[in-house]
């Protein structure tokens, strides 16, 4: 007996185009994760009870840097609020290489002395229910 012959009907299986797709994918992935580059100075600080943490970052391109403050307040245990946060610091490098924070008594005001290492250094009030908003 012989086997039969197949003729090839020009199909393509399944496998041959669905593991190459998924390698170019996650190529193009690994390359807009990687290219996109994260904050040259990013910082975090939690109060002394815990309820409420500050973050700042900056980004410094050749000519300008862009910073941010997020407030976060913990309302229960598995919520929490997150506020945008006006800072008004206008230095075209990084400065916030060293903080040094200083929570209010009450934890509605904060002082962060910062400096860029070398020559620059200030200290930036922030009072969270001024300072501190929603975009809508």
């Amino acid at each position: 007996m012989t086997p039969e012959r197949i003729e090839p009907d020009g199909s393509m299986s399944l496998w041959l185009f669905l593991v190459p797709a998924f390698g170019v994918v996650a190529g193009i992935m690994a390359i807009i994760w990687y290219g996109i580059p994260g904050p040259d100075n990013e910082h975090r600080f939690v109060s002394p009870s815990g309820k409420y943490a500050l973050e700042l970052a900056e980004l410094c391109g050749e000519f300008t840097c862009d910073r941010i403050a997020i407030y976060e307040e913990t309302i229960t245990s598995n919520e929490k609020i997150r506020l945008g946060c006006d800072i008004n610091v206008e230095d075209d490098h990084p400065v916030f290489v060293s903080i040094t924070p200083v929570w209010s008594t009450d934890e509605k005001k904060m002082s962060v002395g910062y400096s860029d290492g070398e020559a620059v250094s200030a200290i930036l009030q922030i009072d969270f229910a001024q300072s501190c908003h929603t975009d809508s």
